[in-house]
């Protein structure tokens, strides 16, 4: 059988991803590229890698494989780029993907559009007048039809254009996303999103969270007590003081002379979330600042 990779984070592994796994089994041997413990938010993983490792397995993936931190807590971009690498260094033929559109063509077009010269001028053009970087995309893009409104769109492009970058000779194939939008606070027709479940297990609302995560992989999730970043804010706060400005500088996806603002308040800060909340300004959101602290506290 032919190999199909699906990238993923399985934060935790619900009833969405089961039924991405099971459209992905009738293509092929399954192959998972899954975050390990720290995530592309700027966050630790709800649960061990190894615990959602084997939730993949319960439901359908027959191998899964480890994105590098370096590019699990990144970009979109480096995200879509780590994920693609290692399924194609592994030899998927094919990658299977969820999107809120449905419409692979669609997804293939957006992902050529946004690979070219004329795309980045104008790209380059609105990030100058200030606007934030998804902003500005969406203005250089001139997509229409919301195309890249939709988060798991967004990935999916992402992951095309990963692929063409690296030469990869990847099939894409994309399901409809189904139920909750992602980051929903509420649950629909027997979907909910990763975020709202992990609000609820770190609330110990675990009958909640029973009826959006697939019996298989209960055992790996439910019993157990949830991670949380804010155990971590004393730790993550004192290896951030001992970093001078130019430490800071050499972070990843760092620029426009942020290190001296977050240099500063570092020393000030009492809690991670006072730091993004001093730190934050319209380019560098909570989750871009989550990803440099943890970055400098990882070494990375």
């Amino acid at each position: 059988m032919s190999a199909i990779g699906v990238i993923a984070e399985f934060n935790p592994l619900h009833t969405g991803h089961k039924y991405l796994l099971t459209e992905a089994r009738r293509h092929g041997t399954v192959i998972a590229a899954v975050s390990g413990n720290f995530v592309q938010r700027g966050d630790v993983a709800i649960f061990d890698k190894r615990k959602r490792a084997a939730a993949a397995l319960a439901c359908g993936a027959d191998i899964v494989l480890e994105i590098p931190v370096s590019y699990a807590m990144s970009t979109a971009q480096n995200f879509a780029l780590g994920g693609v690498s290692v399924l194609s260094a592994f030899g998927c033929e094919s990658l299977i993907f969820g999107s809120e559109c449905g419409d692979i063509k669609s997804l293939e077009n957006a992902a050529d559009m946004l690979s070219t010269d004329e795309y980045r001028e104008r790209l380059q053009k609105y990030l100058d007048t200030g606007l934030t970087f998804a902003a500005a995309r969406e203005k250089a893009a001139g997509l229409g039809e919301n195309l890249l409104a939709g988060a798991n769109n967004n990935l999916a492009i992402e992951y095309i254009a990963a692929a063409r970058a690296i030469n990869a000779d990847m099939k894409f194939l994309t399901v409809s996303r189904r139920g909750a939008a992602h980051d929903s606070g509420t649950a629909e027709n027997g979907y909910a999103a990763a975020s709202l479940l992990r609000e609820k297990m770190r609330a110990g609302d675990l009958d909640f969270c029973k009826k959006y995560i697939p019996p298989e992989a209960r055992e790996f999730f439910l019993p157990e007590d949830a991670a949380d970043i804010k155990r971590l804010d004393r730790a993550i706060l004192a290896v951030l003081r001992q970093k001078t400005p130019e430490d800071l500088k050499k972070l990843p996806d760092i620029s426009e002379g942020i290190e001296n603002k977050l240099f500063s308040a570092i020393r000030l800060a009492n809690s991670m979330e006072q730091l993004y909340n001093t730190v934050k300004v319209k380019r560098y959101t909570h989750a871009r600042i989550r990803r440099l602290a943890l970055s400098a506290f990882l070494g990375l």
